[in-house]
């Protein structure tokens, strides 16, 4: 092997090694994808409740729970960091600033453009949110989480033609495939390369 192929290999090794190590935080922090799913996947069926009861007035007020999902995981990242010795590599912030992007911009579509966005509005936050799944997919090279991305995005795309007061049900179900589904798995596999149950 020549010096050019043994620098290639050792770069590429770098990578892999970052790759590894992003995915193995995120594994570690598979609960707050867990966490998100359920919460989320609660939020659209009860909203879904809401409007088959005809109570379209307060349908959206089970979205506040995300207010304290906010503070929630504000909070475990800030003491997580406190405790934390060895800083996150670049993946890794990638990841987390994506879903910090994501988050907000789900908020800010659903608090303040709902009106304009009116039976667009579900739709377009899950078009947000499948950038941020498939993104996570591709950074830790997670081929569920990727795929689950490409589903949540099909998903938006299908949404616009179902009647407004169905899409919060066809949010629940993608919620719980995109989130809820792939926080499991992060933890499961964090446990089986680890040892724990």
């Amino acid at each position: 092997m020549n010096e050019d192929q043994r620098v290639a290999q050792a770069q590429l090794d770098l990578i892999n090694e970052v790759i590894s190590n992003t995915k193995a935080r995120l594994e570690q922090n598979g609960g707050t994808f867990l966490f998100w799913g359920i919460l989320l996947t609660v939020a659209s069926a009860a909203q879904f409740v809401l409007i088959q009861m005809e109570y379209y007035s307060i349908s959206y007020y089970p979205y506040f729970a995300a207010l304290f999902g906010w503070i929630y995981t504000i909070r475990k990242y800030a003491v997580g960091r406190k405790t934390k010795t060895r800083k996150s590599n670049i993946l890794g912030k990638a990841v987390q600033s994506i879903w910090i992007h994501v988050g907000i911009n789900a908020a800010l579509l659903g608090f303040l453009l709902a009106i304009e966005l009116g039976d667009h509005l579900i739709p377009v936050i899950l078009l947000v949110v499948s950038a941020g799944v498939l993104l996570s997919g591709v950074i830790i090279k997670h081929r569920y989480i990727f795929f689950a991305g490409i589903f949540c995005n099909l998903a938006a795309y299908l949404a616009f033609f179902i009647p407004y007061g169905f899409q919060p049900l066809l949010t629940s179900i993608v919620y719980f495939a995109v989130m809820v589904v792939p926080g499991y798995l992060l933890i499961k596999d964090y446990r089986r390369r680890h040892g724990t149950k």
